[in-house]
Protein backbone atom coordinates (compact mmCIF):
# COMPACT_ATOMS: atom_id res chain seq x y z
CA UNK A 1 0.00 0.00 0.00
CA UNK A 2 1.58 3.27 -1.12
CA UNK A 3 0.46 6.81 -0.42
CA UNK A 4 1.51 10.25 -1.49
CA UNK A 5 0.15 13.76 -1.44
CA UNK A 6 -0.07 16.59 -3.93
CA UNK A 7 2.02 19.69 -3.17
CA UNK A 8 0.29 22.19 -0.89
CA UNK A 9 -2.04 24.57 -2.72
CA UNK A 10 -1.00 28.13 -3.41
CA UNK A 11 -2.43 30.84 -1.17
CA UNK A 12 -6.11 31.39 -1.85
CA UNK A 13 -6.35 28.58 -4.40
CA UNK A 14 -8.62 26.43 -2.26
CA UNK A 15 -10.23 28.93 0.13
CA UNK A 16 -13.78 27.84 -0.70
CA UNK A 17 -12.98 24.13 -0.41
CA UNK A 18 -11.18 24.66 2.88
CA UNK A 19 -14.25 26.48 4.20
CA UNK A 20 -16.47 23.57 3.14
CA UNK A 21 -14.18 21.07 4.82
CA UNK A 22 -14.13 23.14 8.00
CA UNK A 23 -17.79 24.22 8.21
CA UNK A 24 -19.70 21.47 6.39
CA UNK A 25 -17.19 18.74 7.28
CA UNK A 26 -17.55 17.10 3.88
CA UNK A 27 -14.74 14.84 2.67
CA UNK A 28 -14.63 13.03 -0.67
CA UNK A 29 -12.96 9.73 -1.49
CA UNK A 30 -12.72 8.50 -5.09
CA UNK A 31 -11.71 5.03 -6.24
CA UNK A 32 -10.22 4.49 -9.66
CA UNK A 33 -8.81 1.45 -11.35
CA UNK A 34 -8.95 -0.76 -14.43
CA UNK A 35 -11.97 -2.98 -15.12
CA UNK A 36 -12.09 -6.02 -12.87
CA UNK A 37 -10.11 -4.39 -10.06
CA UNK A 38 -13.16 -4.53 -7.78
CA UNK A 39 -13.76 -0.80 -7.23
CA UNK A 40 -17.48 -1.04 -6.51
CA UNK A 41 -17.15 -4.00 -4.15
CA UNK A 42 -14.31 -2.32 -2.25
CA UNK A 43 -16.24 0.97 -2.08
CA UNK A 44 -19.28 -0.74 -0.56
CA UNK A 45 -17.25 -2.73 1.95
CA UNK A 46 -15.20 0.34 2.81
CA UNK A 47 -18.34 2.37 3.50
CA UNK A 48 -19.69 -0.32 5.80
CA UNK A 49 -16.37 -0.52 7.63
CA UNK A 50 -16.28 3.24 8.22
CA UNK A 51 -19.85 3.16 9.52
CA UNK A 52 -18.77 0.52 12.02
CA UNK A 53 -16.28 3.10 13.27
CA UNK A 54 -19.12 5.56 13.85
CA UNK A 55 -18.41 7.71 10.79
CA UNK A 56 -21.20 9.12 8.65
CA UNK A 57 -20.76 7.85 5.09
CA UNK A 58 -22.57 8.14 1.76
CA UNK A 59 -22.15 6.43 -1.61
CA UNK A 60 -23.56 9.04 -4.01
CA UNK A 61 -23.33 6.86 -7.12
CA UNK A 62 -25.54 4.18 -5.57
CA UNK A 63 -28.45 6.25 -6.88
CA UNK A 64 -27.49 5.41 -10.48
CA UNK A 65 -25.80 2.03 -9.97
CA UNK A 66 -26.30 -0.74 -12.57
CA UNK A 67 -28.24 -2.69 -9.95
CA UNK A 68 -31.03 -0.13 -10.19
CA UNK A 69 -33.91 -0.63 -12.59
CA UNK A 70 -32.88 0.75 -15.99
CA UNK A 71 -35.76 3.21 -16.30
CA UNK A 72 -35.12 4.57 -12.80
CA UNK A 73 -31.37 4.84 -13.41
CA UNK A 74 -31.73 6.74 -16.68
CA UNK A 75 -34.35 9.06 -15.20
CA UNK A 76 -32.16 9.80 -12.19
CA UNK A 77 -29.16 10.52 -14.41
CA UNK A 78 -31.12 12.92 -16.59
CA UNK A 79 -32.47 14.74 -13.52
CA UNK A 80 -29.02 15.08 -11.88
CA UNK A 81 -27.43 16.19 -15.17
CA UNK A 82 -30.15 18.76 -15.78
CA UNK A 83 -29.69 20.24 -12.31
CA UNK A 84 -25.92 20.43 -12.76
CA UNK A 85 -26.37 22.15 -16.12
CA UNK A 86 -28.69 24.69 -14.49
CA UNK A 87 -26.42 25.30 -11.47
CA UNK A 88 -23.16 25.63 -13.39
CA UNK A 89 -24.07 26.40 -17.01
CA UNK A 90 -20.73 27.88 -18.08
CA UNK A 91 -18.59 25.08 -16.63
CA UNK A 92 -21.03 22.45 -17.93
CA UNK A 93 -21.02 23.82 -21.48
CA UNK A 94 -17.23 23.98 -21.47
CA UNK A 95 -17.06 20.37 -20.32
CA UNK A 96 -19.55 19.21 -22.94
CA UNK A 97 -17.63 21.08 -25.65
CA UNK A 98 -14.40 19.37 -24.51
CA UNK A 99 -16.06 15.95 -24.65
CA UNK A 100 -17.34 16.78 -28.13
CA UNK A 101 -13.73 17.52 -29.19
CA UNK A 102 -12.43 14.22 -27.77
CA UNK A 103 -12.97 12.33 -31.05
CA UNK A 104 -15.49 9.76 -29.83
CA UNK A 105 -18.45 8.24 -31.61
CA UNK A 106 -21.79 10.00 -31.30
CA UNK A 107 -23.06 7.31 -28.95
CA UNK A 108 -19.99 7.48 -26.70
CA UNK A 109 -20.06 11.29 -26.72
CA UNK A 110 -23.66 11.33 -25.52
CA UNK A 111 -22.99 8.64 -22.91
CA UNK A 112 -19.88 10.33 -21.54
CA UNK A 113 -21.55 13.76 -21.53
CA UNK A 114 -24.41 12.46 -19.41
CA UNK A 115 -22.11 10.60 -17.01
CA UNK A 116 -19.80 13.61 -16.72
CA UNK A 117 -22.63 15.88 -15.60
CA UNK A 118 -23.92 13.21 -13.20
CA UNK A 119 -20.54 12.83 -11.50
CA UNK A 120 -20.10 16.60 -11.23
CA UNK A 121 -23.63 17.00 -9.88
CA UNK A 122 -23.14 14.31 -7.25
CA UNK A 123 -19.81 15.80 -6.21
CA UNK A 124 -21.52 19.18 -5.81
CA UNK A 125 -24.20 17.60 -3.61
CA UNK A 126 -21.58 15.76 -1.56
CA UNK A 127 -19.69 18.98 -0.84
CA UNK A 128 -22.83 20.41 0.78
CA UNK A 129 -23.40 17.51 3.17
CA UNK A 130 -21.34 16.40 6.19
CA UNK A 131 -19.61 13.05 6.17
CA UNK A 132 -17.29 10.98 4.01
CA UNK A 133 -18.59 10.49 0.48
CA UNK A 134 -17.21 7.44 -1.34
CA UNK A 135 -17.28 7.48 -5.16
CA UNK A 136 -16.52 4.21 -6.93
CA UNK A 137 -16.27 6.20 -10.17
CA UNK A 138 -15.43 9.88 -10.33
CA UNK A 139 -13.69 12.52 -12.39
CA UNK A 140 -10.46 10.55 -12.91
CA UNK A 141 -12.33 7.40 -13.93
CA UNK A 142 -14.46 9.43 -16.36
CA UNK A 143 -11.31 10.60 -18.10
CA UNK A 144 -10.20 6.96 -18.22
CA UNK A 145 -13.50 5.92 -19.78
CA UNK A 146 -12.97 8.46 -22.55
CA UNK A 147 -9.46 7.16 -23.18
CA UNK A 148 -10.47 3.50 -22.99
CA UNK A 149 -12.92 4.03 -25.86
CA UNK A 150 -10.24 5.64 -28.02
CA UNK A 151 -11.16 9.23 -27.24
CA UNK A 152 -8.72 12.03 -26.51
CA UNK A 153 -8.89 12.34 -22.71
CA UNK A 154 -6.38 15.20 -22.78
CA UNK A 155 -8.99 17.37 -24.49
CA UNK A 156 -11.11 17.05 -21.34
CA UNK A 157 -8.37 17.47 -18.73
CA UNK A 158 -8.87 21.19 -18.19
CA UNK A 159 -12.65 20.79 -17.87
CA UNK A 160 -12.17 18.13 -15.17
CA UNK A 161 -10.88 20.67 -12.66
CA UNK A 162 -12.55 21.01 -9.24
CA UNK A 163 -13.38 24.72 -9.53
CA UNK A 164 -14.26 26.74 -6.46
CA UNK A 165 -16.84 24.12 -5.41
CA UNK A 166 -14.14 21.47 -4.99
CA UNK A 167 -15.64 18.94 -7.40
CA UNK A 168 -12.97 16.32 -7.02
CA UNK A 169 -11.42 13.87 -4.55
CA UNK A 170 -9.69 14.76 -1.31
CA UNK A 171 -8.37 11.21 -1.35
CA UNK A 172 -7.82 9.31 -4.62
CA UNK A 173 -7.46 5.55 -4.17
CA UNK A 174 -6.17 3.49 -7.07
CA UNK A 175 -7.43 -0.08 -6.78
CA UNK A 176 -5.45 -2.57 -8.86
CA UNK A 177 -5.32 -6.32 -9.38
CA UNK A 178 -3.35 -8.72 -11.49
CA UNK A 179 -4.48 -9.15 -15.09
CA UNK A 180 -5.37 -12.78 -14.35
CA UNK A 181 -7.59 -11.77 -11.41
CA UNK A 182 -9.27 -9.03 -13.44
CA UNK A 183 -9.96 -11.39 -16.35
CA UNK A 184 -11.45 -13.98 -14.01
CA UNK A 185 -13.76 -11.38 -12.47
CA UNK A 186 -14.86 -10.05 -15.84
CA UNK A 187 -15.53 -13.59 -17.05
CA UNK A 188 -17.70 -14.21 -14.00
CA UNK A 189 -19.92 -11.19 -14.56
CA UNK A 190 -23.42 -11.88 -15.87
CA UNK A 191 -23.99 -10.59 -19.41
CA UNK A 192 -21.60 -8.37 -21.37
CA UNK A 193 -21.70 -4.91 -19.85
CA UNK A 194 -18.83 -3.43 -21.86
CA UNK A 195 -16.76 -3.82 -25.01
CA UNK A 196 -13.95 -5.34 -22.92
CA UNK A 197 -16.21 -8.10 -21.62
CA UNK A 198 -17.06 -9.13 -25.18
CA UNK A 199 -13.42 -9.85 -26.06
CA UNK A 200 -11.83 -13.28 -25.77
CA UNK A 201 -9.41 -13.98 -22.91
CA UNK A 202 -6.17 -13.12 -24.72
CA UNK A 203 -7.64 -9.91 -26.12
CA UNK A 204 -8.89 -8.97 -22.66
CA UNK A 205 -5.43 -9.39 -21.17
CA UNK A 206 -3.86 -7.18 -23.83
CA UNK A 207 -6.56 -4.53 -23.45
CA UNK A 208 -6.31 -4.55 -19.64
CA UNK A 209 -2.56 -3.95 -19.82
CA UNK A 210 -3.19 -1.00 -22.15
CA UNK A 211 -5.83 0.44 -19.85
CA UNK A 212 -3.64 0.09 -16.77
CA UNK A 213 -0.86 2.08 -18.46
CA UNK A 214 -3.34 4.74 -19.57
CA UNK A 215 -4.80 5.00 -16.07
CA UNK A 216 -1.34 5.77 -14.71
CA UNK A 217 -0.88 8.56 -17.25
CA UNK A 218 -4.30 10.04 -16.50
CA UNK A 219 -3.81 9.90 -12.73
CA UNK A 220 -0.50 11.71 -12.95
CA UNK A 221 -1.85 14.33 -15.35
CA UNK A 222 -4.93 15.05 -13.22
CA UNK A 223 -2.98 15.28 -9.96
CA UNK A 224 -0.42 17.61 -11.51
CA UNK A 225 -3.07 19.80 -13.09
CA UNK A 226 -5.79 19.82 -10.41
CA UNK A 227 -4.66 17.89 -7.34
CA UNK A 228 -2.78 20.87 -5.96
CA UNK A 229 -5.99 22.92 -5.63
CA UNK A 230 -7.53 20.24 -3.41
CA UNK A 231 -4.30 19.03 -1.78
CA UNK A 232 -5.46 15.60 -2.96
CA UNK A 233 -3.87 12.60 -1.27
CA UNK A 234 -3.28 9.46 -3.30
CA UNK A 235 -3.27 5.87 -2.11
CA UNK A 236 -2.46 2.80 -4.23
CA UNK A 237 -3.62 -0.63 -3.14
CA UNK A 238 -3.95 -4.10 -4.64
CA UNK A 239 -7.16 -6.10 -4.53
CA UNK A 240 -6.18 -9.56 -5.72
CA UNK A 241 -7.64 -11.29 -2.67
CA UNK A 242 -10.55 -8.92 -2.13
CA UNK A 243 -9.64 -8.25 1.53
CA UNK A 244 -8.98 -4.52 1.33
CA UNK A 245 -11.91 -2.92 3.13
CA UNK A 246 -10.49 -3.05 6.67
CA UNK A 247 -7.05 -1.84 5.56
CA UNK A 248 -8.59 1.07 3.65
CA UNK A 249 -10.97 1.87 6.47
CA UNK A 250 -8.17 2.02 9.01
CA UNK A 251 -6.09 4.20 6.71
CA UNK A 252 -8.87 6.68 6.01
CA UNK A 253 -9.98 6.86 9.63
CA UNK A 254 -6.38 7.70 10.53
CA UNK A 255 -5.71 10.02 7.58
CA UNK A 256 -8.80 12.21 7.82
CA UNK A 257 -8.32 14.98 10.39
CA UNK A 258 -10.71 14.77 13.31
CA UNK A 259 -11.95 18.28 12.53
CA UNK A 260 -13.33 17.03 9.19
CA UNK A 261 -15.24 14.12 10.68
CA UNK A 262 -18.95 14.69 11.39
CA UNK A 263 -19.87 15.75 14.91
CA UNK A 264 -22.42 12.94 15.26
CA UNK A 265 -19.83 10.15 15.00
CA UNK A 266 -21.87 7.77 17.15
CA UNK A 267 -24.76 7.88 14.72
CA UNK A 268 -22.81 6.63 11.71
CA UNK A 269 -24.79 5.45 8.73
CA UNK A 270 -24.37 4.65 5.07
CA UNK A 271 -26.48 6.89 2.89
CA UNK A 272 -27.41 5.51 -0.51
CA UNK A 273 -29.75 8.04 -2.12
Amino acid sequence: MRSCQSPPPTAGASTTVDRVRREVKAHTVELCGPPGAGKSVVAGALAEHLVARGIQVSQPLALVAPTRRATFRVGAKVLIASRELARAPVDSVRALAAIHRSNQSVRDTLHRSLNWLVVRGLYRRARSRPGIHVFDQGVVQELCSIGYQGGDWRACLTASGPGTAGLGPDLLIRVDASVETAVARLTGRPGSQSRLERLDVDERKEELERQRRMLGEIEQAWLERHGVALATQRLEVRNDDGQLAQTLGAFIAHAIPAAWAPSSRRAGSVSRP
